[in-house]
């Protein structure tokens, strides 16, 4: 994550406005000597880096000062990506941290940066690196720790899983390579750069490094340290460092020439071997004791000329030849070299965008084209299985490719804003036309891509890359010799701001301008293209209408939509050309074959002003005004009749190349050029004030709410015409006094208004910079938290590296099986069991193939049906049977099978049973008990009841001894009135007892 960094410049609120002057009055009242000091100071602005509202009104500034982030990393693919043992993270150099990446998931989760804790007490000596990072090791005899090599002369040493930064040795001079060894203790060998002696002002020389051994001895270890070193030699531009896996050769390239010495005898200095051309990139066989190269021609070479049998140590410091083998596919230099761990493949890549993998033995080649961007560098993810090997591609837009070595084929890519330097470098710096805009709905920002021809949406919020948008198609290839294929270019880029319409929501239309250029072969290309953010495509842009040369074969100067369009009427495009006309572009829609309507983009009206060429067409913020910037004069005009309402001149900006109004009510309106800015009040049709300009290519950004703008102005061109410093000024309409002045560290080539959310009311900016880097600028300006914890835990919750079957033959069907608990499943309810739900369990729901064994079903479900008594009565035996009244419960070996907790009601119908059961079994007559069951029901017989077997309750006494059925004590309960009634039990002979009828 880029840390956040803020500048000392201050913002406070506008003055009140003064008094509004008379019509007609353009000089400040101030007088000659009034505007001569002015002028003055508007001379020596740039020399100041601020101008605080203290000073010019003296009022005390007590805003918050502005911050800048950028968005960008372009570092990251740079230096290969080194990985952990077990393959789980990888670590990336981006500009001054190091960022913890996992091999799975693709996400951040550290970051060892400037801000990282430190095990020193002194505090001068805390943090990080305060330069580029140009080489990351891992510590050979301790895999948990980290070395880092910068420009910034130290190494650093960390503890990557607690995020600490343990040790920082001093080198005093930039360091380029890094590398270390395993057979090679407690050191490492470095490429420190030389300054130029021939220099005054000590500059850093680029062809002359110097290879040093940096000892790394844990007893004299302190967290801050000078380095010991010793000098092994020195070369010219180091292109390569690097130790031979048997730890005996010291191996370095420089220009046309590899330097090998022998770290047993480091005093005997470098053997050199030559070769044809200058060496690019440098990688060792893993196993062998031979290494290969990459030229500037695309070739590589095997070198073999580590064999002391064959090569003697004692001349050392004369150049040699040296025995090698040359495989030659790349049209272009080979910017890196890696070997597969197993030391049988070679990968190489380059310019082309083409990873070609090398077999060694045969010669064989294998190529993965296409990967996205030029290859800047190669590194191997081990894993466990050779075939489960993956390749890391560092591209030149800052993109992170996975390629899988089974199957040859991108797996997966990790890529934030992807802008290549390279590729947009070709732009003239004179030419302000780049697309850059911010989508009105979701604020994602549309900016151009690592191809000219193409677009990218980010999302600062997320920092994360939404889409990419190929607003023109064409074959992306290398260069031809040394002339470079011209791609069709995005030069323009607007997007409708208008409310939420029934055809869609906020920036519903996009509109684009492409153009290839034309030479003495064929004419230039101009096409307009509008395109429409569809629902269907998952809110992304699809192509609507093209336009070829809407201005014929003139170029076209500016585009943009009315911001107040409320339905398909309002909504106009207008787009001004070099042909001198202003042209509006409206909706229109026609029914198809089939009934369905289809809309469209055609023209609506041109019209133009006495053949002056517009540079750039403004709408007010209500959309009822549209001012165009004609030459030395801006004319007004209204867009529903077309008619030209007023003509603003000021003769102190003859030139006018910008137009934009100021206020969410758009009275005034503030025009750029050369010579100046100056501000015009529309209601009173006077030059409010005016300001010479003191920048090269300044640029106006008016803010959205408040009546203010911002100047941005690059500062201290250099000679390749780029701007390494801007000034952002911000002016009120009532005074040419800046409110504040911003200084930034690096040159903005073009920017936007970007709303934030925390302070609509400040200012806040995205940049792009003459390096093709993104910058968010302004008040409380922050990237969201990207980083994880503070260094690198074990997550058991991370999925699993796939296997060779599931490339082959997908995701297993048992993978949820396997992160299930293998615990049986929980009790089932005796309630819903007994009503049958029990069959609507999850467990029962799947495939039968799927379901678990019977035998582990089958002892849980008996057990939630069959439930075992609490306390089992004394008196009743395992071959009892006790029977009440119409329901009955069987006691079978100690199990009770029913339904318990269900109340019963008694009726008189089965009191009466029970009354001549009683009657027969203690003897009583016919007669007694006919007469108790007349006065029991009023009737004059009476038979018992049968039970629910349909036999009577009539029962043998056994043994003399008469037997009663036991009550339950849920009857009992039920009825307290009922008497009690002594126990009388029934026995059984045998298992279970039979039911007679007596």
């Amino acid at each position: 994550m880029a840390t956040v960094k803020s500048a000392p410049a201050q913002l406070t609120p506008e003055l009140p406005a003064p008094a509004p002057r008379k019509p007609g009055k353009r000089r400040n009242r101030k007088g000659a000597a009034g505007a001569a000091r002015d002028d003055k100071e508007a001379k020596l602005a740039p020399e100041s880096s601020q101008i605080s509202m203290h000073e010019k009104s003296g009022r005390p500034s007590d805003a918050k000062s502005w911050s800048w982030v950028a968005l960008t990393e372009p570092d990251v693919s740079r230096h290969p990506a080194v990985f952990t043992r077990d393959s789980k993270y990888f670590f990336v150099a981006a500009s001054t941290s190091v960022k913890i990446y996992s091999a799975v998931t693709g996400k951040i989760v550290s970051t060892l940066s400037l801000s990282a804790a430190t095990s020193t007490a002194d505090p001068s000596k805390k943090g990080g690196h305060t330069d580029l990072i140009t080489s990351i090791v891992l510590n050979p005899h301790n895999p948990f720790q980290l070395f880092t090599a910068s420009l910034d002369g130290c190494i650093k040493v960390w503890d990557y899983v607690d995020g600490v930064l343990l040790r920082t040795i001093d080198v005093g001079k930039p360091l380029s390579y890094m590398c270390a060894g395993a057979k090679v203790k407690d050191a490492v060998f470095v490429a420190a750069k030389l300054p130029d002696k021939k220099s005054k002002s000590g500059t850093m020389h680029t062809d002359q490094a110097e290879i040093l051994r940096i000892e790394l001895s844990p007893k004299s270890f302190t967290p801050y340290q000078k380095a010991k070193s010793s000098r092994v030699g020195k070369t010219r531009g180091t292109a390569g460092l690097a130790i031979s896996p048997s730890g005996t050769y010291l191996v370095c390239t420089a220009g046309v020439k590899a330097y090998v010495a022998l770290i047993s005898n480091l005093g005997q200095g470098f053997t050199k071997f030559a070769g044809p051309e200058p060496i690019t990139c440098l990688a060792f066989h893993p196993s062998e004791d031979y290494f290969a190269t990459g030229d500037e021609k695309g070739v590589i070479r095997l070198w073999y000329c580590l064999d002391p049998q064959q090569l003697t140590w004692d001349k050392a410091g004369v150049e040699k030849k040296a025995p090698s083998t040359t495989l030659h596919w790349h049209a272009h230099a080979v910017s890196s070299l890696a070997f597969t761990p197993n030391g049988a493949y070679l990968l190489s890549g380059g310019e082309e965008a083409v990873l070609v993998v090398w077999q060694l033995q045969s010669g064989h080649k294998e190529f993965i084209p296409r990967v996205g961007a030029p290859i800047s560098s190669i590194s191997i993810c081990a894993g466990g299985d050779e075939r489960q090997q993956e390749y890391l591609l560092g591209l030149a837009d800052g993109t992170l490719t996975f390629i899988s070595a089974g199957t040859l084929k991108i797996s997966r890519s990790i890529s934030r804003v992807k802008i290549d330097p390279t590729l947009s470098s070709t732009v003239p710096i004179t030419d302000s036309y780049l697309p850059l805009a911010v989508h009105p709905f979701n604020s994602h920002l549309v900016l151009p891509s690592s191809h000219p021809s193409s677009l990218q949406i980010f999302s600062p919020q997320t920092s994360t890359l939404v889409s990419e948008l190929e607003v023109s198609p064409s074959n992306r290839v290398s260069r031809r010799d040394e002339k470079p294929i011209e791609p069709a270019r995005i030069v323009h880029t607007a997007l409708c701001p208008g409310r939420s319409t029934p055809n869609g929501r906020n920036g519903e239309w996009m509109a684009t301008v492409d153009v290839r250029e034309g030479s003495y072969e064929f004419s230039a290309e101009i096409v307009l293209k509008i395109w429409r953010w569809e629902k269907s495509r998952n809110w992304s842009y699809v192509l609507n209408t093209r336009i070829d040369r809407p201005h014929g074969r003139s170029k076209v100067t500016s585009v943009s939509f009315n911001p107040a369009s409320k339905d398909a009427a309002s909504c106009l495009l207008v787009t001004t050309g070099e042909d001198g006309s202003i042209k509006m572009w409206r909706i229109k829609s026609i029914s198809n074959k089939k009934g369905q309507e289809e809309v469209f983009w055609a023209p609506r009206s041109t019209f133009s002003y006495r053949s002056q060429v517009p540079t750039q067409a403004t709408w007010s913020p209500d959309g009822s005004l549209l001012a165009v910037a004609q030459g030395a004069s801006v004319t007004l005009w209204d867009p529903q009749s077309n008619a030209m309402r007023h003509v603003l001149t000021c003769s102190e900006v003859p030139s006018v190349t910008q137009v934009a109004f100021v206020g969410k009510a758009g009275r005034y309106v503030v025009v750029n050029g050369e010579a100046g800015i100056a501000m015009w009040d529309l209601v009173s049709s006077a030059v409010l004030w005016h300001r010479p300009a003191w920048g090269v290519h300044p640029h106006i950004v008016a803010h959205p709410q408040s009546e203010s703008f911002a100047l941005v102005q690059p500062q201290q061109i250099s000679k390749s015409g780029h701007s390494t410093r801007t000034t952002i000024s911000v002016f009120g309409p009532h005074s040419s006094h800046t409110i504040a002045t911003q200084s930034l560290p690096f040159g903005i080539r073009q920017s936007a208004w970007f709303p934030s959310a925390t302070s609509p009311s400040g200012y806040s900016f995205v940049g792009i910079t003459h390096q093709w880097a993104v910058m968010l600028i302004g008040d409380d300006v922050q990237r969201p938290d990207e980083v994880g914890p503070s260094g690198v835990r074990d997550d058991s919750a991370e999925p699993k590296r796939r296997t060779l079957l599931q490339d082959i033959f997908g995701q297993s069907a048992f993978a949820e099986l396997e992160n299930r608990s293998p615990a049986l499943p929980p009790p089932i309810d005796v309630r819903e069991a007994a009503t049958g739900s029990m069959f609507n369990l999850q467990v029962f729901d799947g495939p039968a193939h799927l379901l678990p064994p019977l035998a582990t079903l089958f002892s849980p479900l008996m057990d939630g049906v069959l439930k075992k008594p609490d306390k089992p009565d004394a008196h009743v035996h395992t071959d009892q049977m006790d029977v009440v009244g119409e329901e009955e419960d069987v006691v079978m070996e100690g199990v009770v099978v029913g339904t318990p907790g269900v109340e019963r009601v008694v009726d008189q119908a089965e009191m009466d049973s029970f009354t001549e059961l009683f009657s027969q079994m203690l003897g009583g007559s016919e007669d007694t008990a006919s007469s108790s069951a007349q006065h029991a029901n009023g009737k004059g017989t009476h038979k018992p009841a049968p039970l629910s077997n349909g036999h009577p309750p009539t029962h043998a006494p056994v043994n003399g001894t008469p037997k009663t059925p036991k009550l339950k004590s849920s009857m009992v309960a039920e009825n307290p009135s009922t008497p009690d009634t002594p126990s009388i039990h029934m026995s059984t002979v045998g298992r279970k007892r039979k039911k007679s009828s007596g």
